[in-house]
């Protein structure tokens, strides 16, 4: 290393996020939560386990209200700095779920200018959550790996953010409208045409309306469709990801169909749940699909 020092680089993520075990287990990932209020004063923890989400979904049925949803705590993200800075971290790299939906992404911003000169910050706006989140975690990861100068692997991480596309297919679009995340009217077209809504993250990480289509199955054919449309977008590569809110078969065999249809596709599957967090708002049987262009390592890019 030519006697220069190693730094020693965290990642924060919001409980949004869902890591699998295999990344939420790695010494240098930290996790702030979100949590669900029901107004008898009930709370749910969010929870990146199939098994929570469904005792969560009974829950929700036993309630008349509409739960809602709260970010992390400032106290709960500002131990959590002073325990890096005490761990001598020298990096962290806080990826946060959509700031168009949520509050999480300005704490993290606030908390980076309060220790600024204690720790190097870098905060990335996945434009999204779940499945997305960890995409950036694991880019994140080979990043560091690769000894890519901190400030460039920000930048990698949010343009991968900026340009990657989550679309959304919802059983209902009740529990969206309730929680303010999509507007009424985009609903009463769905109710009122008897059509899918296909839902998606637009650039600035709101959920807007893509297209409106007829059937389940014309969805999964949408889904192909953009599937191979990605590899014009993504010239370099890109890499998808599922996630669903208790419908893991279904997603499975949507992967056969795209094994079967686009065989030119040779890149991993990576598949993540909606926990409680995201699921009151997307509801039940819910599925989004991610694609999101691969980072480039280069040496040219390296820290020195």
């Amino acid at each position: 290393m030519n006697g220069l020092k190693t730094l020693k680089q965290a990642i924060i993520v919001d409980s949004t996020a869902y890591l699998s075990d295999e990344l939420a287990n790695l010494s240098n990932i930290y996790q702030v939560n979100l949590q669900v209020l029901f107004e008898d004063g009930t709370t749910q923890r969010d929870s990146n386990q199939l098994d929570d989400l469904r005792d969560y979904i009974e829950l929700m049925k036993q309630h008349d209200t509409f739960p809602k949803t709260s970010q992390p705590s400032v106290g709960e993200y500002d131990l959590l700095y002073q325990q890096l800075i005490n761990e001598g971290y020298d990096v962290v790299y806080c990826i946060h779920l959509s700031s168009g939906i949520s509050g999480t992404y300005q704490t993290a911003v606030m908390l980076k200018e309060q220790y600024a000169d204690q720790i190097e910050s870098y905060v990335i706006d996945s434009k999204g959550a779940s499945i997305v989140e960890e995409l950036l975690v694991r880019h994140c990861l080979k990043l560091i790996d690769a000894n890519i100068a901190p400030k460039l692997i920000e930048q990698q991480l949010q343009q991968c953010a900026n340009n990657g596309r989550i679309y959304l297919m919802v059983e209902t679009t009740e529990n969206l409208v309730k929680s303010g995340r999509l507007n009424r009217s985009l609903a009463m077209i769905g109710n009122m045409l008897k059509v899918i809504p296909l839902l998606y993250f637009d650039e600035e990480g709101k959920i807007v309306l893509f297209e409106k289509i007829r059937t389940k199955r014309r969805v999964q054919q949408r889904w192909i469709a953009l599937i191979k449309e990605a590899f014009v977008k993504y010239p370099d590569g890109f890499v998808i990801g599922f996630a669903h809110a208790d419908d893991l078969e279904g997603i499975e065999r949507f992967i056969d169909v795209v094994k079967k249809e686009v065989p030119e596709y040779q890149n991993e599957f990576h598949i993540s749940i909606l926990g409680p967090v995201v699921a009151s708002h997307t509801a039940q049987k819910s599925k989004g699909i991610c694609l999101m262009p691969t980072v480039s390592i280069l040496e040219d890019k390296k820290a020195v």
